[in-house]
């Protein structure tokens, strides 16, 4: 067994900020779990969602401008109990039959399912338009998902005829603006349309009609259930036209369930539990709140979020490759919305109304990556001459080569955003790291650095919550809060101990001073109506 220790410390305070700054030195066990992994982690990744066009394309559909919008799913499964909604859905479903009358009726089980999935549907909208800066709403009309998909994917959705109907009768009372979706079939894969999805905005109307409701959006509760275990694969497909870039899809795969896999799905279960009891938010004004719904992620990734509080809880995804053991791929944890913000706005996050510290492992993986060939790590690994303001750049870049099988741009580098030509940026990362290029880069290695690293944040994930503290992981790095960050750092040096043999650093990136909520109640000082939107949420939380 390893050791590991606190190789240096400063510790300051003042009434209202603390800063730790440390650096952890560990040894531990060999790199052997490469050769001979354990199953000790599990995966599990968003579900693939794909769109064709309509098949009714009688009734004309207002165009509508969504272009930079961020979206929204509906969250089937999700419950609220509120008699005048459940009223308003058995009025629409009235309107809807009104206009086309049925030649037979509908049977009891499809209308139970009719009601609910229309319920569920009109919360999305509802949360996207006031909630979520008006983004639009995905809805999933390709009968192929609902069918070629596995089930244990599709736990809680309606059948797409019911799904169908609701979307037709929708459009039909005009209270739904819509943006068709685009798609190109592929015999390669079992479900594949590229192209956009067919994307839905609650017409002014339908929103006048849901305010008058009083639907309280905190009380939505979500199902915990779905299957938080995902496997995944990727299929290339043929270049078409001009383009010299092979496409690649991703498909959520069925498995055979294990002991191994059980025992993951349970100890995931435990920490979502844990997460559904406690109240995790970001302290935001509501200037703030919409800017950050919209604007484009500083790493440069295309993806544009919303922050959609409710979705905190945790699965896993691991990568399907015929070279290697399934489950040994990847497993990292994805779901949470603060995954989704830039790592600029997580030092707001609060849990429970108390600030937040995060911890990270310093130059993880390449870390990982030297100690495995043998070699020394001896300066920073994303120094490659270029000004410090690229350094988030060149780790997007790095991670990208270690993770791919080819030299070709990945999607989430953008050239226009990031300043650099892709070409650039990967020969002068070439050049940094020539002792472990021909090994390690474009080789696919980083997938079994990230089931490495979803071990780790498992064992810490579940260490914390026997002392009673929830942790909130970004990959690599981890959320606590301020009061609990000494065991945080316990935990991840143990952490190291257990699943490797190496020194790796651990950095604290400093918190901030708690703005509104201190000793979890609400400041009432006058003029703070910035921050209206957050103690309203924070007082709907208290009084629940």
């Amino acid at each position: 067994m390893g050791h590991a220790h606190l190789c240096a410390g400063v510790l300051a305070h003042t009434n209202k900020f603390r800063k730790i700054m440390f650096t952890v030195l560990a040894t531990t066990m060999s790199l052997d779990i490469f050769q001979n992994p354990s199953l000790n982690g599990l995966d599990l990744g968003a579900v693939f969602t794909t769109i064709i066009h309509p098949s009714d394309t009688s009734v004309r559909v207002r165009s509508l401008s969504f272009a930079h919008s961020s979206s929204a799913n509906v969250i089937y499964g999700c419950k609220l109990d509120n008699h005048a909604l459940d009223k308003y859905v058995i009025e629409i479903i009235g309107r809807i039959d009104a206009l086309a009358p049925r030649k037979r009726k509908r049977n009891v089980r499809f209308k139970r399912q009719l009601h609910t999935a229309l319920k569920q549907v009109l919360i999305a909208l509802y949360k996207a338009r006031t909630r979520q800066n008006n983004a639009p709403v995905v809805i999933h009309l390709n009968s192929n998902l609902y069918t070629k998909q596995p089930s244990r994917y599709r736990k809680h959705w309606p059948s797409y005829t019911c799904l169908k109907a609701i979307y037709d009768g929708l459009k039909v009372l005009s209270l739904i603006d819509v943006r068709l979706g685009n798609y190109v079939r592929s015999e390669e894969a079992a479900v594949y349309f590229d192209g956009h999805a067919t994307r839905i905005k609650a017409t002014a109307t339908l929103i006048d009609e849901l305010s008058a409701l009083s639907i309280n959006l905190d009380a939505v509760q979500y199902s915990i259930d779905q299957e938080a275990i995902i496997l995944r694969k990727t299929t290339k497909l043929p270049t078409t036209g001009k383009s010299r870039n092979a496409r690649k899809i991703k498909e959520n795969i069925d498995y055979r369930d294990t002991p191994e896999i059980e025992r993951m799905r349970h100890k995931l279960l435990r920490v979502n539990e844990a997460l559904a009891k406690n109240y995790i938010d970001i302290e935001l004004t509501d200037d703030e709140f919409k800017r950050i719904q919209i604007r484009e992620r500083s790493d440069g990734n295309d993806y544009q979020g919303t922050i959609d509080l409710s979705q905190k809880y945790l699965h896993r995804v691991f990568t399907k490759r015929e070279s290697a053991r399934d489950f040994t791929l990847g497993g990292r944890f994805y779901g949470p919305w603060w995954q989704t913000i830039g790592s600029e706005y997580r030092r707001f996050i609060k849990i429970n109304g108390r600030r937040t510290v995060e911890l990270d492992y310093v130059c993880f993986h390449p870390t990982l990556i030297y100690a495995e060939a043998g070699l020394p790590l001896s300066d920073d690994p994303y120094d490659i001459g270029l000004d410090a303001k690229y350094r988030d750049a060149v780790k997007l870049a790095f991670n990208a080569i270690i993770n791919a099988d080819s030299k070709r741009k990945p999607n989430g580098y953008d050239e226009t955003v990031i300043g650099i030509k892709w070409s650039e940026m990967r020969e002068l990362i070439e050049a940094k790291h020539l002792s472990i290029k021909d090994r390690y880069f474009y080789s696919g290695y980083g997938l079994k650095l990230q089931y490495l690293d979803s071990r780790m944040t498992e064992y810490i994930l579940l260490g914390l919550l026997q002392e009673n503290v929830i942790c909130l992981p970004v990959h690599d790095s981890y959320l606590v809060s301020f009061q609990h960050q000494d065991a945080l750092i316990k935990m991840m040096i143990e952490a190291v101990n257990k699943f490797v043999e190496m020194e790796i650093g651990i950095k604290v990136i400093e918190g901030k001073e708690n703005r509104v909520v201190e000793d979890e109640l609400i400041n009432e000082h006058k003029g703070d109506d910035i921050y209206e939107g957050y103690k309203d949420r924070f007082r709907n939380w208290l009084s629940n």
